[in-house]
């Protein structure tokens, strides 16, 4: 019983210092990255993912797009992330701008309560030197009556705001 317990104890180490080497820390984190991604990326349904290719004249760079809309019974909740890549002598993200919306109403009425957030960043290069810009951070609250089917497949909303720029106040228009 007692060499069973060794070999067992030599089996871990083995197994330990097989899974302790960089190579092979390096490939099990990838699929361990992948494994998650595949798993976190079936609870997303209703979410949609593109990819542009912008073929203006001095225009040439990709843009991401990631959106997501989900009703549920006290509302629906909006985002889109955009994220541009490699415009001018950028290399990687050279703008980000994201917007998330909430409405918040009662079950059964159309009218609901409409908080929104909208902001980003950029970057741009200059010579040798690299600077960075933020957008605004914009705040907008309203009222939304809005009409949809069952399935949420067909539909229109009305929606009335106010906009607070973070920097300066905007009357309601």
């Amino acid at each position: 019983m007692l060499r069973n317990n060794v070999i067992a104890f030599d089996k871990k180490l083995i197994f330990a210092s097989y899974f302790s080497t960089p190579k092979t820390n390096y490939f099990m984190m990838k699929k361990l990255f992948f494994a998650a991604a595949f798993l976190w990326s079936i609870g997303l349904v209703a979410q949609n993912v593109q990819l542009h290719y912008d073929f203006g004249e001095d225009r040439s760079y990709l843009t991401s797009t990631v959106e997501m809309f989900k009703p549920d019974k006290l509302g629906n909740t909006f985002f889109f992330i955009d994220m541009n890549y490699g415009d001018g002598d950028i290399k990687g993200v050279s703008l980000a701008y994201w917007e998330i919306a909430r409405v918040m109403k009662m079950e059964k009425w159309p009218v609901g309560i409409h908080a929104e957030y909208n902001g980003g960043f950029g970057q741009f290069k200059v010579k040798d030197a690299n600077y960075a810009y933020e957008i605004n951070n914009a705040f907008l609250g309203g009222i939304d009556y809005s009409y949809n089917n069952s399935d949420f497949s067909k539909g229109f909303s009305l929606k009335a705001f106010c906009r607070f720029l973070e920097r300066r106040f905007t009357l309601c228009r």
